[in-house]
């Protein structure tokens, strides 16, 4: 069966990361999920200006993932050509790192409220080509979708790559042309003040498509689900799409 690993942003769990609704997903279509914790609540996401503690005690995520992937497939029978990695903020980061540093083991990533450490972006020449999708909102008030400073209490927390500086370079990895199709997707609850902008490269890796949900006046959330923080500090939730579902269909489609 296929895997998916999901991944909580920073400060968060893997008991809190449930709430995206994978469980269900996973029963309904056959695959596994695993939900990893990170090391004291973060991920070493290649930005080595975070003040966390992965990037203070040199926490190796990338080995510890492999670990995770392994144990699960000596304990089941997982596909090895479909081994998907996503996560929310500082888990969309280190799937991005993923997505540089594992492209041996993983077939394709979806970053969701976050795009890759500007360090890593500088450092990432992948293996092979590996499907990307990002999930961002234009007016994330925590990781901002333009790229430069994470702040969270108005500390910064390291640097980030732009959304779309981030898909592009995505794109060259995979080959993809410069030419891109783009749409509107359906304003299905105007109540949240947001709408849904897909972008999808052209002439890809037949296998690692490309793809970026742009939410216009979407803040630091999962789209289609409750935000488990303030709309105050993360902005608004955009509901016209459910991100998980999303998600799987990309994976399901590679």
């Amino acid at each position: 069966m296929p895997l998916v690993v999901v991944l909580h942003g920073g400060g968060g769990s893997s008991a809190q990361m449930r709430f995206a609704g994978f469980d269900s997903i996973g029963d309904r279509e056959g695959f596994a999920v695993v939900y990893p914790d990170g090391y004291r609540r973060h991920w070493n996401d290649g930005r080595t200006d975070m003040d966390a503690a992965t990037v203070r005690e040199g926490i190796d995520d990338v080995a510890f993932l492999r670990e995770v992937i392994a144990e699960t497939s000596r304990e089941l029978d997982i596909d090895s050509q479909r081994i998907f990695v996503t996560g929310i903020s500082n888990g969309a980061m280190m799937s991005g790192r993923v997505a540089c540093e594992m492209a041996d083991v993983v077939t394709g990533v979806a970053l969701v409220a976050g795009s890759l450490g500007a360090e890593e972006a500088g450092r990432c020449v992948p293996s092979r080509a590996v499907a990307f999708l990002d999930i961002s909102g234009t007016a994330d008030p925590l990781v901002p979708y333009g790229g430069g400073d994470v702040t969270v209490a108005g500390r910064s927390r390291g640097s980030v790559l732009g959304v779309e500086d981030s898909i592009a370079k995505f794109a060259g990895h995979n080959g993809c042309s410069s030419e891109t199709a783009r749409r509107d997707l359906p304003d299905r609850d105007p109540r949240d003040a947001s709408t849904v902008r897909e972008v999808s490269y052209e002439g890809c890796t037949t296998l690692a498509p490309v793809r970026l949900l742009a939410v216009e006046g979407g803040g630091h959330t999962w789209p289609g689900r409750s935000a488990a923080l303030p709309e105050a500090l993360v902005g608004t939730t955009n509901m016209d799409i459910d991100a998980s579902e999303t998600i799987w269909a990309f994976f399901a489609g590679l």
